[in-house]
């Protein structure tokens, strides 16, 4: 073999091991990176924030879509549990057993009606499409719970009713995600809420999204769709 081939070759394997060894930096790397991201996500501790929500400021003659709020979905997240709540509203004392999804990941829209109406506001009954990621982040908390019976103290409040909230008290964020249908307040009885609160947590970690509020005093937890945070209220 001559010179030049020899130098050729050298500076081959020189290229290769250096591309190997730089390729490797990166999936470790990636993969600390992960790891942290994975363990940091799953920490979610109570008392990040004092407000009912840490949604943004909004121009309300936006349209919901427009502020960033994909409200009235119809198509929800990826399944992982059987689609079936035992519901009662406490403000209006309705109790139902709700299979508002098959195991084919197919919704009964009829159902699905009747969850809007129950979840309805408490100040004048008026309802809209619940969004369903909502609907499926509090049914897997009940799976694994073991499908109890889970009280509704809120679900959609019109921005009417949320406004009056407001002025009772500085806790209602002024953007609440319940007038977009994207949040439920919720408890079991019979449960700690601390107990429901660290299931909630559980169950929004592994489905990836949403936010946890927890009010001991008051005696329920509020789940919703929007970005993953939590706080105490």
């Amino acid at each position: 073999m001559g010179k030049g081939a020899q130098n050729y070759m050298v500076g081959r394997r020189s290229f290769i091991a250096g591309a190997t060894c730089a390729m490797a930096a990166l999936l470790l790397s990636t993969a600390s990176a992960a790891v942290s991201l994975a363990a940091g996500a799953s920490v979610g501790g109570v008392g990040e924030g004092l407000r009912e929500e840490a949604t943004p400021e909004l121009d309300m003659s936006m349209t919901s879509q427009e502020a960033g709020y994909p409200v009235n979905r119809r198509q929800g997240p990826p399944y992982y549990v059987e689609g079936v709540m035992n519901l009662h509203n406490a403000h209006f004392g309705e109790t139902y057993r709700y299979p508002f999804r098959d195991g084919y990941g197919n919704y009964d829209g009829r159902i699905l009606s009747s969850l809007d109406w129950v979840f309805r506001c408490n100040y004048d009954q008026a309802y809209l499409s619940m969004d369903l990621w909502v609907v499926e982040l509090l049914n897997y908390v009940s799976k694994h719970l073991g499908d109890p019976l889970i009280r509704i103290h809120s679900g959609y409040r019109t921005p009417g009713y949320n406004a009056m909230l407001r002025r009772r008290s500085e806790g209602v964020a002024r953007n609440s995600l319940h007038m977009y249908g994207q949040a439920i307040d919720f408890s079991v009885p019979g449960l700690p809420i601390r107990k429901v609160c660290q299931v909630a947590m559980l169950a929004r970690n592994r489905m990836g999204y949403g936010g946890i509020g927890y009010y001991p005093s008051a005696g329920f937890i509020h789940l919703d769709s929007g970005r993953h945070r939590t706080w105490a209220g």
